[in-house]
């Protein structure tokens, strides 16, 4: 299903040849991410590596940051950690300099992930790094003034998965 839809929208890319990289780039992203998800890791890195071209040739730093954070993520489900852990900093980073705390939550809580996976020596800085993530998380849910969107965020399974790891809950939705 996901695949069809991805189909569909990849037909409109040629009729809108104004602002056509605008979206090109996050359906880009977002191919990668599905081919990660069904384990297909070479042409999910395919999808990130156009991603990320579009996205420095049009100087699209959000977009840059969320095509580093794909990559880290693909190079650490092939068990290229410290190559994962390294992109995923490099997204973190570029992520801090243009305040977008979408991605800063979202490259810090993979991070930690990464980190947790290279062992015990990495324990602290994975730790800090969740802890980081579930702080960005709590600046954001706290911005959400509609009870069903903040709840639905603080409710969201890749929220959930930085708590957990913290072993402790998401806030509580206090509008």
């Amino acid at each position: 299903p996901a695949e069809e839809f991805f189909r569909r929208a990849w037909a409109l890319l040629a009729e809108d040849i104004f602002a056509r990289w605008r979206w090109h780039i996050p359906l880009l992203r977002a191919r990668g991410e599905l081919a990660l998800a069904e384990g297909r890791h070479e042409e999910a890195w395919s999808y990130s590596i156009q991603s990320l071209e579009m996205s420095t040739r049009t100087d699209s730093r959000k977009h840059i940051a969320r095509a580093q954070w794909l990559q880290g993520e693909i190079l650490a489900a092939g068990g290229r950690l410290e190559e994962g852990a390294q992109r995923l900093a490099e997204s973190v980073r570029l992520a801090e300099t243009i305040q977008t705390p979408r991605e800063i939550w979202m490259g810090k809580a993979a991070m930690g992930k990464v980190l947790a996976r290279m062992g015990k020596d990495k324990e602290k800085e994975a730790e800090a790094q969740f802890l980081q993530a579930a702080q960005t998380i709590e600046v954001i849910a706290e911005k959400l003034q509609t009870p069903g969107l903040h709840r639905s965020f603080l409710g969201a399974e890749p929220i959930l998965e930085v708590y957990r790891a913290l072993g402790r809950r998401p806030p509580q939705v206090s509008l």
